[in-house]
């Protein structure tokens, strides 16, 4: 798969647990082009990235706390569609659209 054909949304937010709470889809993505899968794990993006490039969901692993991954058909949807989204504070979020038009999602929690 050409990984440059890929067109990728994403977003990391750091945010205190008030205004996460209060406010959850008031998060925003924005667009981002890149060349590589993202084999970076360390990051929810990371993670969403390396999903997004392989159109397949899936944890990769870099993280101890708890991480909810989800796909949808726009960044909200899949970012509503990963696990313990509404029952714990995000801490980290990135969103990746893939090659099938799916858009990839990782959340990280406090």
């Amino acid at each position: 798969m050409k990984l440059r054909n890929i067109l990728l949304i994403s977003v990391i937010f750091t945010l205190c647990a008030d205004s996460i709470q209060a406010r959850p889809r008031l998060l925003r993505h924005r667009a981002v082009s890149t060349a590589d899968e993202g084999g970076d794990n360390s990051t929810a993006q990371g993670v969403a990235l390396i999903q997004a490039a392989r159109c397949r969901l899936g944890h990769c692993g870099g993280f101890a706390g708890f991480e909810g991954v989800g796909r949808g058909n726009t960044s909200d949807e899949a970012v509503s569609n990963c696990c313990y989204w509404g029952k714990r504070v995000p801490a980290e979020i990135g969103v990746a659209v893939g090659s099938d038009g799916k858009f990839y999602a990782c959340v990280r929690y406090q």
